[in-house]
């Protein structure tokens, strides 16, 4: 399997996950009485997990979730889980913002389960919110269209992120799916160069590219359809450096495109 656990985490429905949800989340509460609000996320972590456990609930913390594809590999730990089934991504933060939720919503995606909760311990009562994601099981994420008319890069990468794609569906977080790409194209020490950049004849500095060959880069997006502008911007940035062409992997849910701008 290119995703493991070592807990078989179970994908419960709605009212069950919000039942579970409701006895969970005194635990939290009571932390948040006795400890304040200006801990360390945690210790936190281990004050719910103990209090948990010393009422008999199942619950494992810092649980990996590593994905595996070729030579690529990376882990992703789970904050806390209850019950193998109810994964809590803890925060101790001033609000709860949408990148939580999409972190979130990345460790559903790669258990196949359909509901997790935050649970943010910094505001003055706790805050908490349930994330979603009951229309995007694995099996749909993989059935996506594919485009690659404008794509003039190599097929074999083109192929072996298809492949990619492929084994472990659309809709993770994009940073994954880059630093796939890039451990496919030989690591940072191959993929990252500085290069300069000039408007006209005015030198503006070094800006960071990740290198796809000698003379283009790449981009990777997560638009629902590429977007015109995002388009204009990589020519914009092309124009100001020495490369001849961006390569552009935008992944949507249900349509993958490849797009070489130039």
């Amino acid at each position: 399997m290119p995703i493991n656990c070592p807990i078989p985490v179970q994908c419960l429905e709605q009212e069950k996950f919000a039942d579970l949800s409701y006895s969970v989340m005194p635990y939290f509460f009571a932390s948040h009485q006795e400890i304040g609000n200006l801990a360390d996320e945690s210790i936190y972590q281990i004050d719910v997990t103990a209090r948990m456990r010393a009422d008999g609930l199942s619950v494992a913390f810092e649980v990996p979730v590593t994905v595996e594809f070729d030579s690529f590999q990376k882990t992703y730990y789970l904050d806390i889980v209850v019950n193998n089934a109810m994964v809590c991504e803890l925060k101790t933060s001033n609000s709860l913002i949408p990148e939580h939720s999409r972190q979130l919503l990345n460790y559903l995606h790669l258990l196949d389960i359909e509901h997790g909760q935050l649970v943010n311990m910094r505001p003055s009562s706790v805050q908490s919110r349930f994330v979603n994601s009951v229309s995007s099981k694995r099996n749909t994420r993989r059935q996506f269209s594919l485009n690659t008319e404008e794509w003039a890069g190599e097929t074999t990468t083109l192929n072996w992120i298809v492949e990619l794609l492929r084994e472990l569906g659309t809709g993770l977080e994009t940073p994954l799916y880059h630093q796939a790409i890039v451990n496919f194209l030989g690591g940072d020490e191959y993929s990252i160069k500085e290069l300069p950049m000039m408007r006209t004849s005015i030198p503006l500095g070094n800006q960071r590219f990740y290198m796809m060959d000698e003379k283009s880069a790449f981009r990777i997006t997560a638009f629902e359809r590429p977007k015109t502008l995002y388009r204009h911007n990589l020519l914009r940035l092309i124009n100001c450096s020495p490369i001849q062409a961006i390569h552009w992997i935008n992944v949507g849910l249900n349509h993958v495109t490849f797009i070489t701008v130039r």
